[in-house]
């Protein structure tokens, strides 16, 4: 069993370790703001300021995962579609809670001031993006493990809960999800119990159903080239411009990856053992 202190964990690729969850003395509030976890587990840290923390009661499943509001791999992809925690029970049930809200996506422009391929296309970007923000707003997505989806409230009034802050420079999400089957809140729950393991998986960003919609969106938009690379190299891709200017390639804001080459959502899994009390 990996300790706080010894629980390293890469981003940018799914990785397992093992943790214990906390038992959290009193219920935590998911609005983003993680001053209430004071005195709580320590944060797992990762790779790249990513850190996570998972503790819980009787009732409710608590995860906050917090990293740098700059971070290349996990800000860049939850500005475009926000935070999903996986939960998947013992009976290898799966359910998903997404919260879509995230940091504001930066154009990203030229130092020297001159607008470069990629703000261009994040200008083209730039309406759909505001749209989808207006529509995510205040919402929480829910796939359940039939593979149905719902939308609720964010606030927990259906069970599931869930907030997202920038604090300090680190984007921060909370997520409060119901272990058990209690009224309707049951009906959104992981279907677990005090000391059972569970596979938590945390990414960032748009599904690639959404990815996919929006490129080919795009694309129609701005059959002449979008995103970056044009026709000569690297625009098609990602919303937002995978791809570098003329060659292609590289690792600049809104691109990755050469000629259109889609990077994968940043993401990590933990095995937690769910704590049995104090």
């Amino acid at each position: 069993m990996l300790t706080a202190a010894g629980a390293v964990l890469f981003p940018g690729c799914a990785t397992t370790a093992q943790l214990a969850s906390g038992w959290a003395p009193g219920a935590l509030t998911a609005d983003g703001d993680p001053s209430d976890w004071t005195g709580q587990q320590p944060a797992y840290e990762m790779k790249d300021g990513l850190q996570l923390s998972v503790v819980n009661d009787a009732r409710q499943l608590y995860v906050m995962a917090k990293f740098r509001a700059n971070d290349e791999n996990w800000a860049r992809s939850a500005a475009m579609g926000g935070l999903t925690v996986r939960v998947t029970n013992s009976r290898r049930q799966t359910t998903s809670y997404r919260l879509p809200q995230g940091p504001e996506r930066q154009r990203p422009d030229h130092p020297s001031g001159a607008q470069s391929d990629s703000g261009r296309g994040f200008d083209q970007m730039r309406p759909r993006m505001e749209q989808m923000r207006a529509e995510w707003q205040g919402k929480l997505l829910v796939t359940l493990p039939d593979k149905s989806e719902t939308d609720l409230p964010a606030d927990g009034s259906n069970g599931p809960a869930a907030g997202f802050q920038n604090d300090n420079g680190m984007c921060v999400y909370e997520y409060s999800i119901p272990l058990g089957d209690t009224g309707l809140a049951g009906f959104y729950a992981v279907h677990a119990g005090a000391g059972d393991q569970l596979q938590v998986a945390v990414s960032a960003g748009l599904s690639t159903e959404e990815r996919a919609a929006l490129r080919d969106q795009m694309r129609s938009e701005h059959p002449s080239g979008w995103g970056g690379g044009g026709m000569q190299g690297g625009g098609s891709g990602r919303p937002g411009g995978f791809g570098g200017g003329g060659s292609g390639g590289g690792m600049h804001e809104g691109g990755h990856g050469p000629g259109g080459a889609m990077a994968e959502n940043p993401e990590l899994s933990v095995s937690v053992r769910l704590a049995t009390g104090k």
